[in-house]
């Protein structure tokens, strides 16, 4: 298992599922 890369993509997942309904509100307002 490579956990540094796990950590990676775990966190671009995870920036990835805050950033898109913060960008629909911000579309929204």
């Amino acid at each position: 298992m490579n956990f540094k890369g796990l950590t990676r993509t775990l966190a671009l997942v995870t920036g990835m599922l805050v950033a898109v309904p913060y960008l629909m509100v911000a579309a929204i307002e």
